[in-house]
């Protein structure tokens, strides 16, 4: 008898038991080989075998699971998932169980060729993961489709590449196919977000997890630190991050209030091409600042409408999609929302390489807004500007339309103040920010946050001064 990969074979699962039981003895007796006595050379061509071995398992327990699954013979016995009937049977977590169930499913259901690739042995289950975790929205799966660049082209760079850099491969190829996608995700991910700090007999017990974006944060500030440990240093990685932690935690107490002209942000290295930010560019849209016969912006006409300085948030998609995505300094594709938070408060170093490789030019760092600029949106917000939150400037960013890149220069008139978690949150829900001219020269300009569907978030009207009439009372939210 003889299974193959594109036909199944009517068998008994007691000749299914038989073989298998002969290949698990065939196994022990390979166990008990004398490894430790191979040359380097032989011990390579070993471990190349014993990997085929593990992913031809790992094809048939995919394989298993998926038939299993399909043919619903676990629900006969009154289990109310499979995940529960397969933890009875292999002593795994249920999750765990679930996960394999779910790989099967999307192997059988949309990943053929990456089913008999696994089947093949040409790449393995880690692979298969990778492809099925970022293939799943609408936008991806026509593209598994396409002969040039669909799930042949995958298949192929999955059978050349270990499992990282492939997973680079992958996300790239899918903020590609579906921007959207790629921020949906991204939002997702912020949402599970968490950290816990627990009290234990003998210590503190931390746990947690974060985006890759705070996640390359928090190492960025350990690695500074940490620095180059000392050659007597015999503190284990791990130690020396714990101790960089609490160093960061103590220095930050000490210093008391920080210093909002004179902070200094965390720096995270971006790679962004040219055309991606020329894209970028057009798939947000100008901001709308009305300006005098001097050049100087106004918000009279924009006061007819009941408008003012418009800072938008969102994005067009399809002008994006097949652009290559910004990456992170380990090569980790940033989707396009999270880019336009990022580059909000950060700054640009240009440098331009030749058709060879070789840097023909690098420019000098540019700032989006200047110190001078940032203490005066800070002087005049003084605080987050989101709706019924009072942040102070020392947790805030400047917020503001990219689109100083296209004209040219920055001014304070389309900028504003908002903390760290409403500042992505800006981003994530694409919200755009109207500002609403002051009624008194005492009194500060409003905002209105608005959805992508045009609902207002809520409003904040502008104190009413003592001395002048109160204000036209601005729409409340519907």
């Amino acid at each position: 008898m003889t299974l193959t990969t594109d036909t199944q074979i009517p068998v008994t699962a007691g000749q299914v038991c038989e073989r298998l039981a002969g290949v698990r003895e065939e196994l022990s007796v390979l166990a008990r080989a004398s490894f430790g006595s191979f040359t380097e050379a032989d011990a390579g061509v070993v471990v190349a075998g014993v990997e085929q071995v593990t992913r031809a398992v790992e094809a048939l327990q995919t394989q298993c699971a998926g038939g299993i699954d399909s043919g619903q013979a676990w629900s006969r016995g009154g289990y109310q998932s499979f995940a529960a009937w397969w933890s009875l049977h292999t002593h795994r977590r249920r999750s765990t169980s679930h996960a394999t169930r779910m790989l099967a499913r999307d192997l059988r259901e949309r990943l053929p060729l990456t089913a008999q690739a696994l089947t093949e042995g040409q790449l393995g289950l880690e692979h298969a993961r990778v492809l099925a975790r970022f293939t799943k929205s609408e936008g991806q799966r026509a593209q598994l489709e396409d002969e040039a660049m669909g799930e042949g082209f995958l298949v192929a760079a999955a059978g050349r590449m270990n499992a990282e850099d492939f997973t680079g491969v992958v996300k790239t190829w899918a903020l590609r196919t579906d921007p959207g996608a790629g921020d949906r995700n991204w939002r997702e991910q912020g949402a599970t977000r968490e950290l816990f700090v627990s009290q234990v007999l003998d210590g503190t017990d931390i746990r947690g997890w974060l985006g890759t974006e705070e996640g390359a944060v928090i190492n960025t500030a350990l690695d500074a630190v940490i620095g180059t440990p000392a050659a007597g240093d015999e503190r284990t990685p791990a130690q020396r991050r714990a101790d960089a932690l609490v160093h960061l935690c103590r220095t930050f107490l000490d210093a008391g209030t920080l210093q909002p002209g004179a902070r200094i942000r965390p720096h995270l290295a971006i790679t962004i091409d040219y055309t991606t930010l020329e894209r970028l560019l057009g798939a947000t849209g100008p901001t709308c600042t009305p300006r005098d016969a001097f050049g100087q912006p106004t918000l009279s006409d924009a006061n007819a409408s009941g408008g003012g300085v418009v800072i938008p948030a969102g994005l067009d998609y399809d002008l994006l999609r097949g652009t290559a995505p910004a990456t992170f300094a380990d090569g980790t594709p940033i989707p396009h929302g999270q880019l336009t938070k990022l580059v909000c408060d950060g700054e640009f170093h240009r440098v331009i390489f030749g058709p060879e490789g070789e840097i023909l030019d690098s420019g000098r760092t540019q700032r989006l807004f200047t110190p001078a600029q940032t203490r005066a949106v800070i002087a005049r917000d003084r605080h987050c500007q989101y709706p019924s939150c009072t942040a102070p400037p020392g947790q805030g960013e400047i917020h503001h339309s990219i689109w100083w890149y296209h004209q040219g220069h920055t001014s304070t008139e389309n900028a504003i103040l908002l903390c760290w978690y409403h500042h992505t949150l800006v981003h994530q829900h694409h919200l755009s920010i109207t500002a609403h001219p002051a009624h008194s020269p005492d009194q500060p300009r409003w905002w209105t946050f608005t959805d992508p569907h045009g609902q207002e978030i809520t409003t904040i009207p502008p104190p009413t001064a003592t001395h002048t009439p109160p204000p036209p009372t601005p729409p409340q939210r519907q």
